[in-house]
């Protein structure tokens, strides 16, 4: 009795087996609502029954169908061309099941990553009532992926495509929300935002593991001591919050991190271009990479590190092919919240470097200046900066200093002239390196004529 029993059993398991294999699945990536990047070959792939053929047609183009043939795992893939921006569509999928997605449009997506401060939700944003009163927009569509963690790389992830609505921008992020409305804007076309993010995690976690492990430098200097708190590990958000959605075609990402990083800063930049340089190659294109600096905040650190980690955000932009760097130094309304609650001109900036790099729009002052190179004049350090056509300064900057070879530090005055800055103290009569607010947390007092504020920099090597 009991032999039939286990056989039942065992022959029920494998029907079942058997049932589950015979059903096609899509990744949650692909429903209704999603927006698909337009003038574009997107990858559409899922899963069935070994030598299984799946057609797959956009009703863009009916006549149009691309077939794919499922291989010994039961995976297929296939490309789908796409047009200019419009909708909605819908997209067919048909195999052992059909699938039909609705409301479909063809515009341009854009992956959102980081931590907290990209996660951040709007309702918890400065004026979010005022915003999320006008938020509903048709033409902007979400896909928020559930934060967890997994040890291996996954197939799917929790996650629907939503329609941008006051409810449902109400729990987005307020910076990718704020760069999907900019970006809709000013070139009238759809926009899809996968915000894939959360708060406290290093940018080793969101790296494959295999490409932490394989460089020495940069698995010596971990984020250990987050790892009982949260996913933190190599590679574990990568495994849930990135690999679901590779290949699904985007324009671009846009990243707000390294808080976590800032006592590991040493590695951050290089760490930061395995990471970069891994998306790419999984994605398939060399995509545009924009980076939002930290933001000023009383860390209390011991070893300057916040300023040295934005450093290494800086030399990643200057080293890395279509990558790029806003300022939000002047956005900080308590620097004693290392969540500033101003995200709007956070996302807009991100917005304006999309549009004036990525799209060549016509934009003036897109890029915050950037130290470029020093010299000495009668006791006066002068410095000259890039992407800059007029240098301002605030009366009584404070967050000058300059050094002699002795590398001591002492405040300095600055003036502009000839769009030049120069720097001096009384104190030190040659003066040999110049810092300017390279501290836990300061107020900005230099801006380009359009009130984008100079990054932070040091011209020593200390």
């Amino acid at each position: 009795m009991n032999e039939k029993i286990i056989l039942a059993g065992v022959i029920f398991y494998y029907l079942c087996c058997y049932s589950l294999s015979a059903q096609l699945s899509i990744p949650s990536v692909f429903g209704d609502n999603m927006v698909l990047q337009q003038e574009s070959n997107v990858a559409v792939w899922g899963y069935g029954n070994r030598d299984e053929i799946v057609k797959i047609t956009g009703s863009w183009a009916p006549y149009d169908t691309v077939c794919a043939k499922a291989d010994v795992l039961g995976k297929f893939i296939a490309y789908l061309p796409t047009k200019n921006y419009g909708g909605p569509y819908t997209l067919s999928v048909l195999g052992s099941q059909k699938y039909v997605f609705r409301n479909v449009m063809l515009g341009e997506v854009w992956l959102c990553s980081g931590q907290s401060n990209m996660a951040m939700a709007l309702n918890a944003t400065k004026n979010a009532m005022q915003e999320l009163e006008h938020a509903e927009n048709p033409n902007i569509r979400i896909f928020s992926i559930a934060r967890k963690g997994a040890e291996n790389p996954q197939n799917d992830c929790s996650a629907r495509w939503v329609s941008c609505s006051s409810e449902n921008a109400r729990h987005t992020s307020a910076v990718a929300y704020y760069f999907a409305k900019k970006i809709n804007k000013e070139t009238e076309c759809p926009i899809g935002i996968i915000v894939s993010s959360y708060g406290g995690t290093p940018a080793e976690a969101w790296t494959p593991d295999e490409v932490v492990e394989k460089d020495e430098e940069i698995s010596n200097d971990l984020c250990k001591e987050l790892w009982e708190t949260r996913p933190s590990k190599p590679g574990v958000l990568y495994n849930w919050m990135i690999h679901p959605i590779i290949p699904y075609s985007i324009a671009g990402c846009i990243w707000y991190q390294g808080e976590s990083n800032h006592s590991h800063h040493r590695v951050y930049a290089k760490l930061l271009g395995s990471m970069v340089a891994s998306w790419r190659d999984r994605f398939g294109i060399e995509f545009p990479f924009y980076v939002v600096q930290i933001a000023p905040y009383k860390y209390n650190s011991a070893a300057n590190t916040p300023a040295l980690l934005r450093e290494q955000q800086e030399i990643f932009t200057q080293k890395v092919k279509k990558t790029g760097l806003i300022v939000i130094s002047d956005l900080v309304d308590d620097l004693n919240d290392i969540h500033p609650v101003s995200k709007k001109m956070v996302g807009y900036r991100l917005a304006n470097l999309a549009l004036g790099d990525h799209y060549k729009q016509n934009i003036k002052g897109y890029k915050s200046p950037t130290f470029n190179k020093i010299h000495f004049e009668k006791g006066k350090a002068v410095i000259q900066f890039k992407d800059v056509e007029k240098l301002t300064i605030k009366p009584a900057c404070s967050g000058l200093e300059v050094a002699g070879e002795d590398g001591l530090f002492s405040p300095a005055n600055g003036k502009i002239k000839e769009n030049r800055l120069y720097v001096w103290s009384a104190k030190v009569k040659n003066p040999v390196y110049v810092r300017y607010c390279f501290t836990d947390s300061y107020e900005p007092c230099l801006f380009d004529e359009t009130g984008l504020p100079v990054a932070p920099f040091r011209t020593d090597s200390f």
